[in-house]
């Protein structure tokens, strides 16, 4: 895949990428970026957080990824210190039970 997207051959309408890899493949010839016509990025720029499109823009402006992902993330406590918090059923509840440690 890496060698077709970099010569521009054989290649599918779409993929997915892994972010590491992006930035040598953006300056081969086989990745049409997504402010080009056909895909038109910047009508959906308000569907995304600002953070997330201003990281898929390059130095010249245009959106050169649309990210399907920013990443996953994984909560990591003491058993002891979730204990005392409280319960922990959704994000807001780890950022409740944060405040409540850290005060």
């Amino acid at each position: 895949m890496t060698t077709a997207l970099l010569t521009s051959g054989q290649l599918p309408d779409g993929v997915a990428l892994e972010a590491s890899y992006l930035g040598r493949l953006l300056l081969g010839a086989g990745l049409e970026g997504p402010s080009a016509p056909a895909v038109g990025a910047e009508r959906f720029r308000d569907a995304f957080a600002p953070f997330a499109i201003n990281t898929a823009r390059n130095r010249q402006g245009p959106i050169v990824v649309l990210l399907g992902d920013v990443g996953s993330g994984s909560p990591f406590c003491r058993a002891d210190l979730l204990a005392q918090a409280g319960p922990t059923r959704s994000r807001e509840d780890y950022v409740a039970a944060g405040t409540r440690l850290k005060a």
